[in-house]
């Protein structure tokens, strides 16, 4: 029998250790300011006891698309991902009540001519970690936390009967990164996914972000520059009843649209 080498957990340790350090990147950051053209579409349903039959937000004058902000800033360090990033918009029109339905208190009959305003905004940090960092290719999964707000505002002209709400919230987030570099081009994906039931809660949240950079300058320089564009998909399905009443509202919305911006890293 021959004695086994004492150098053997030394070698494994080594070798595991290089696996694990194999396609680590140089640390970098890179700030892509962004704008954004979105689309709202979707509708909502309140009421009390029930939320109702449902009233499309396109009905309400809520269905064109707008501009929107979208600042990213991305930042690698060994085999983590980090972003920070931010969407919003804010949309208003005139339409028609489809369906009637009960809001902070306010009744709005089918027929009720209204003005709406809808505003929303959402600020995530995202961290994922590489399974796969080879070459070109990057796939990665990890979590972080998004802060969600909602602005809400219905009023009728005719008798100025007015609903305002206002949500805000802070939430986990799921996270998964993948990315495939042609040298001059890249593709990336992000995606942030939020999904729970708590007592009389329901929420399902997809936030999709692909985007494409055409380097005018490589990060092999230095710092680098290039071009930027994609698509931005946020879905929401949400179902609650509001705080200190029996009124229960529904929300199936999306928020999709082109954005096309710059960016910058070192």
């Amino acid at each position: 029998m021959h004695p086994r080498p004492r150098s053997t957990p030394l070698a494994l340790g080594l070798a595991l250790l290089g696996a694990t350090q194999l396609g680590c990147r140089t640390p970098r950051v890179d700030a892509m300011p962004r704008l954004g053209w979105l689309r709202l579409e979707g509708d909502f349903a309140a009421g009390v006891g029930g939320p109702g039959q449902p009233n499309q937000l396109e009905a309400l004058g809520l269905g064109d698309r707008e501009a929107s902000l979208m600042p990213r800033v991305d930042w690698t360090s060994g085999r983590w991902d980090h972003t920070v990033d931010w969407v919003g918009a804010q949309y208003a029109g005139s339409g028609e009540v489809q369906n009637d339905f009960t809001l902070d208190g306010v009744t709005f009959p089918q027929g009720t001519a209204v003005v709406s305003d809808l505003e929303f905004g959402v600020a995530r940090w995202l961290a994922t970690y590489d399974l796969l960092d080879h070459r070109r290719w990057v796939l990665g999964l990890g979590g972080g936390v998004g802060l969600y707000a909602v602005e809400t505002r219905l009023l009728d002209p005719v008798s100025t009967a007015q609903t305002d709400t206002d949500q805000l919230g802070l939430a986990p987030n799921l996270a998964l990164r993948a990315g495939y570099d042609w040298g001059s081009v890249d593709v990336g994906l992000l995606i942030g996914w939020l999904g729970f039931s708590l007592n009389d809660t329901d929420v399902q949240y997809l936030d999709l972000d692909l985007g494409l950079r055409w380097f005018l300058r490589g990060p092999e320089q230095g710092w680098s520059s290039a071009l930027v564009a994609g698509l931005r998909w946020v879905d929401l399905e949400a179902s609650y009843r509001e705080e200190g009443s029996d009124e229960r509202i529904d929300w199936n919305t999306r928020v999709a649209g082109p954005y096309l911006g710059f960016s910058l890293g070192f």
